[in-house]
């Protein structure tokens, strides 16, 4: 028996069954992202080392705070997944999505 056909509180079908496997998926995709940008950040570090100028640094400073968006993120979205705004903590889930997925697109455009 599937929880979909159970009813909610409101008498309705619950639809929400597929919150928890998109947020594991979607976080265990961002955790597999952190190993790209662990190559990226340290070649940074030599990039940055090169160039010496104000830019570079605020690139290298922005790379290396990368990672505490997702945790934030991960850590958010589980604190109102338990909280019951399941909708909410979905969306948040997926939001270290983007970064990634726009930096894909725009390294196949160029």
């Amino acid at each position: 028996m599937s929880n979909a056909s159970l009813p909610s509180r409101s008498g309705l079908p619950d639809r929400s069954w597929w919150i928890t496997p998109w947020m594991i998926v979607s976080q265990l995709i961002t955790l597999f992202t952190l190993v790209g940008w662990y190559a990226a950040a340290n070649a940074s570090l030599l990039a940055a080392e090169a160039s010496g100028g104000v830019l570079g640094n605020f690139f290298v400073l922005l790379l290396w705070a990368y990672p505490l968006f997702p945790f934030l993120c991960i850590l958010l979205s589980w604190a109102l997944y338990f909280r019951g705004a399941k909708q909410l903590a979905a969306l948040i889930s997926g939001l270290p999505l983007i970064p990634p997925a726009v930096f894909y697109f725009w390294s196949q455009v160029i």
